[in-house]
């Protein structure tokens, strides 16, 4: 007997039992048997002897509910309420009464339940923690379902052992909040968890943990945890070391596991290590879509997410807005021995006293740091405005990079010489640097029909490439899409100015929409940059020549 079921089948009794019955006897002998159903300790059954003794289940009525356990190999779980009561002696063989097979299921595999948390409360009936407590006891998956708003006080983790949904109400922002009070963590996933965990509209605030990571929430390597529809702000952890930069990375999560993070906001979470937000491990896939970064702080590197050799990261359509690192650089993410897509995505007014006002890429040999359809604006550096190419390969498919300042050079973004940046009908025009290089500075491979604004400090450009034009672009701005974009104005030597033969996207297709979604290309050539006007070019009428008599 490998489980019973929890719940049992049949109406209620007018004395408020299920139809099965009040009192369900299981009667075993051998000790194959007692293992079989779970019997230790006192609950012992008697073998060699005439004494005969019955193990009674009795559904308990009433509103109280418990998870009783049988303890022994397998495991056998009783839930919700079952009482079991000691009964007399048995005969020889192991006898499973018929009733007993009608109402309880017997199953190896996992037994979903819903919980319901009806108060805010950090602990007892009804809490969160209990509902967590009762879904970690029998295998899942799991539903809990939030009813109450409010605040939920965290002094100690909520571990996560068994796949699990947490619902939170819905609404946005969530109106139901874990808070750490800045002493504890939030969320530990654990380690031996089973299956996958997810977060609906939820708040994880003012989660704290002193020179480890991860303040708010830690995924261990091979564990899955989503979170969808949820705030996760003003986490913090602290610490430093001199031999270890990584001490205390990732302010509101540190994630060794699959993470996949749908339409949330990440605000003003810290760290003194890497990794204002999130610290992305070796073993770490990452997915990010339709999100919001913002205000995120690193006091070294990466003001909202640490990507450390990270396997995959996937970013699309999500904003990274006013995160900030110190000299280290990587004013949102930084990228080492990593291999990253995004699309579709708006980094602006971040900010590093160090190199990449947005990004600092560094690709795996054989992988890339692969962007399309994007845009970089208003990020400031002391070098390279809009990323740092540090290493690897940078690869800039219809991207727009515009308004970046530097206080020395690269305006738009640097590569030192040790990296490949590859372009195509990418904008990187009207940055703005102190020094040489006030766009680009060092070398491109280029795909042609890029626009580049000042040419000055940058090499490798080729005949197809428009250079010293102005880019013509619309202010950022609310334009249609989940993110912010410049517009080409129609008079933008942008505007059909791209590959004729077509603008191909990082998989080698052709792009079929721009950044904001709207069809790509509008005319006989897709646009440089990101965003596609969506205006016919203007038909030029045939001259005519004079007629000759």
């Amino acid at each position: 007997m490998r489980g019973i079921t929890r719940r049992m089948a049949g109406t209620r009794n007018s004395n408020g039992s299920t139809g099965c019955g009040s009192k369900l006897r299981v009667v075993a002998r051998t000790a194959a048997a007692k293992r079989s159903v779970g019997i230790t300790g006192h609950q012992r059954m008697e073998t060699g002897s005439r004494r005969r003794r019955f193990l009674n289940v009795t559904l308990l009525t009433g509103a109280r509910r418990e998870a009783m356990y049988l303890v022994a190999q397998p495991v056998v779980f009783l839930h919700p309420p079952f009482k079991i009561n000691e009964g007399v002696s048995m005969s020889h063989g192991v006898r499973v009464f018929a009733l007993l097979g009608v109402c309880l299921l017997i199953a190896g595999g996992a037994f979903a339940g819903t919980f319901t948390v009806t108060n805010t409360n950090a602990t007892g009936p009804g809490s969160l923690a209990d509902a967590i407590s009762q879904a970690n006891a029998v295998s899942g998956p799991h539903t809990i379902n939030i009813s109450v708003t409010g605040s939920v006080s965290v002094t100690t983790p909520l571990v996560l052992t068994q796949s699990m949904t947490i619902n939170g109400p819905v609404a946005t922002p969530p109106t139901f909040a874990l808070d750490g009070g800045n002493t504890s963590r939030l969320i530990q996933v654990s380690p031996s968890a089973a299956g996958a965990m997810t977060l609906n509209f939820v708040t994880l605030t003012h989660g704290h943990v002193d020179s480890v990571k991860g303040g708010a929430i830690d995924l261990p390597s091979g564990k899955t945890l989503n979170i969808n529809n949820c705030l996760v702000t003003a986490n913090t952890t602290t610490g430093t070391s001199s031999s270890d930069i990584l001490f205390a990375a990732g302010g509101a999560v540190s994630a060794a596991g699959t993470l996949n993070i749908q339409t949330s906001t990440f605000s003003d979470n810290t760290a003194t290590a890497p990794g204002g937000a999130i610290y992305a491990a070796p073993s770490a896939t990452i997915s990010i879509a339709s999100s919001v970064f913002s205000g995120n702080q690193a006091t070294t590197f990466a003001g909202a997410m640490y990507c450390d050799s990270t396997t995959m990261v996937t970013i699309t359509n999500t904003t990274f807005f006013a995160n900030q690192s110190g000299s280290g650089g990587a004013g949102a993410v930084g990228f080492t021995n990593s291999k990253a897509v995004i699309s579709g995505s708006t980094f602006m007014n971040n900010t590093t006293l160090g190199a990449g006002g947005a990004l600092v890429t560094n690709a795996r040999a054989g992988a890339s740091i692969g962007i399309e359809n994007s845009t970089f604006s208003g990020n400031t550096a002391n070098f390279a405005g809009a990323f740092y190419a540090q290493a690897g390969t940078t690869d800039l498919r219809n991207v727009t990079i515009t308004a970046n300042t530097v206080h020395l050079f690269g305006g738009g973004f640097n590569n030192p010489g040790g990296s490949i940046v590859a372009m195509r009908n990418t904008i990187v025009a009207g940055n703005n640097g102190v020094s040489s290089g006030p766009d680009c500075s060092g070398p491109v491979v280029s795909s042609g029909y890029n626009l580049i604004g000042n040419a000055i400090g940058c090499t490798g450009l080729i005949s197809t490439d428009l250079t010293g034009s102005s880019p013509a672009l619309g202010p950022l701005s609310i334009n249609g899409g989940p993110t912010l974009t410049h517009v080409p104005l129609a008079s933008s030597a942008a505007f059909e100015g791209g590959t004729p033969s077509g603008c191909l996207g990082l998989n080698g297709s052709a792009l079929t929409v721009d950044q904001r979604g709207q069809s790509r290309p509008f005319g006989p050539r897709c646009d440089i940059g990101a965003v596609e006007l969506q205006v016919a070019a203007p038909i030029v009428p045939p001259r005519h020549r004079a007629a000759t008599h």
